[in-house]
């Protein structure tokens, strides 16, 4: 049976920022984890065309996700090879299934712990400098290490803004977790908004280009799933008829 993916990585998660994007040349960067002792290489491209169309995928994943005109599709992946389905479909899917599921789970209060971001001084990654930042917790508190570098070099400006349409996109249209990402990461969401991120965590950019991109590489391959059709593709399978039904609690 197909299988839909949360519409979230954990980077892209803290990536988020929601402002709008001007007119720019085509742009494609590529992120990667790195250093000694890492279990998963992992790696991110992000494109963006002259119109602020961008296409965000993970290396080492099938499927990929486009945002056009405000609104962010997940393509292929578990779901199928060109299969599209509205990312605010498949998390409005994943929070009926999650209220199916832990109906009785009790819901406790927001428990938001404040974080601050601290300017740590210049830090070069991979050839390009930009401004080092640590986290804090609460007002006053120390950074310890840098947990993300940001640049301020116009050049890279537009891949700045790619990630923020990629990221601000998710944040808008995935249910209940874009809500409660957007809360806690409003100010690195704030500080994403200035320029371009060099490194988040182990993740690092590694190579950009500014070469034109192919217009296919943001074409949907198909119309998008309604939720009723996703909704079909995840009901269960008929119990087995030579079984008694399972017992209500």
């Amino acid at each position: 049976m197909p299988r839909l993916h949360r519409p979230a990585s954990i980077v892209c998660a803290a990536l988020m920022a929601m402002i709008p994007v001007a007119a720019q040349a085509d742009v494609a960067g590529r992120y990667e984890m790195v250093g000694e002792n890492i279990p998963i290489r992992m790696s991110m491209t992000v494109e963006a065309d002259e119109t602020g169309n961008v296409r965000l995928q993970m290396g080492s994943q099938p499927g990929y996700y486009l945002v056009m005109d405000d609104d962010i599709y997940a393509v292929g992946g578990g779901m199928g090879r060109d299969v599209v389905a509205r990312v605010a479909d498949i998390s409005a899917l994943a929070d009926e299934k999650y209220a199916e599921f832990f109906a009785e789970v009790p819901v406790h209060g927001d428990d938001e712990m404040a974080l601050d971001l601290v300017p740590m001084g210049d830090e070069t990654v991979n050839g390009r400098t930009g401004t080092a930042y640590g986290m804090a917790v609460g007002e006053g508190g120390e950074a310890h290490h840098a947990s993300m570098v940001i640049s301020r070099d116009p050049a890279l400006a537009p891949l700045g803004r790619a990630m923020q349409t990629a990221n601000g996109s998710m944040f808008r249209n995935a249910g209940t977790l874009g809500t409660m990402f957007s809360m806690l990461n409003a100010d690195i969401a704030e500080t994403l908004a200035e320029g371009a991120l060099l490194r988040m965590l182990t993740m690092e950019l590694t190579d950009v280009s500014f070469d034109p991109i192919p217009p296919a590489r943001f074409a949907l391959p198909s119309e998008p799933l309604s939720l009723d059709e996703l909704r079909a593709m995840t009901a269960p399978e008929p119990a087995p008829p030579t079984l008694p039904p399972v017992a209500a609690d």
